[in-house]
């Protein structure tokens, strides 16, 4: 009896496999097999040692079983209808996570504004991990000059801010077929107050505890899956 373990691609090419096998009371060893899928080769090995796989309750997804979109089949699928907007984010690193976001909930497009860092930047392929080159994206030198763009564009602007007027998140239902551009601010000041003043809406997320703030990649990443899960 034995566990499937792992199953990792070495070297650059795409031919060479480990498998990972574990046996009851046994120690670990690794098995190499050329040019097989995982579960060919876990076939085979059983049949020719006579033995029979255990039963997994549950097990970690491989990256080939993830059915990820290349950075061209990304831009050739129908868009969401969902912009984010930077408004002069400071940290490239903050950038990078946005974009990983945008990829992840299949966002239109990322608008990077005034002094938010734009590709190519290591540091913003450090948390982006490629998705800045499958998420189009725009530069303009003010936010109000994007949100001007987008507003001839369809996209309703809404500004995720903490105001007077600001609808709480969780009683926001976004319609279905219209466009939204999300505007995220500054990592300090927030959404700049003319930006907010542009923006057909502020929407923001309930908070309890001290600080009634988050980091804006996490920000981005809450707003977006409430999009996409009411979309």
């Amino acid at each position: 009896m034995f566990y499937v373990i792992s199953y990792a691609r070495k070297g650059q090419g795409p031919l060479e496999n480990t498998i990972l096998l574990r046996f009851f009371r046994g120690m670990p060893f690794t098995l190499k097999i050329s040019g097989l899928e995982l579960r060919a080769a876990v076939a085979i090995f059983a049949h020719v040692n006579d033995i029979k796989p255990s039963i997994v309750k549950d097990r970690k997804l491989l990256n080939i079983e993830l059915k990820r979109l290349t950075a061209k089949e990304y831009r050739e699928t129908p868009g969401s209808g969902i912009a984010v907007v930077l408004d002069n984010i400071r940290s490239a690193h903050n950038t990078g996570s946005a974009f990983r976001s945008a990829d992840a909930f299949k966002a239109d497009k990322v608008v990077l504004c005034g002094l938010t860092p734009s590709p190519p930047s290591p540091m913003i392929h450090k948390t982006a991990l490629g998705a800045e080159q499958s998420v189009p994206f725009e530069c303009y030198d003010t936010t109000a000059e994007a949100v001007g763009r987008l507003r001839d564009e369809g996209y309703t602007i809404v500004s995720v801010e903490q105001t007077v007027s600001s609808v709480k998140m969780d009683r926001f239902v976004p319609e279905p077929g219209r466009k939204y551009a999300l505007v995220f601010g500054n990592e300090v000041d927030g959404v700049g107050e003319d930006v907010v003043e542009l923006s057909d809406l502020c929407l923001e997320i309930p908070q309890e505890g001290t600080k009634h703030s988050l980091n804006v990649s996490v920000c981005i990443g809450v707003v977006l899956w409430h999009f996409r899960l009411v979309r």
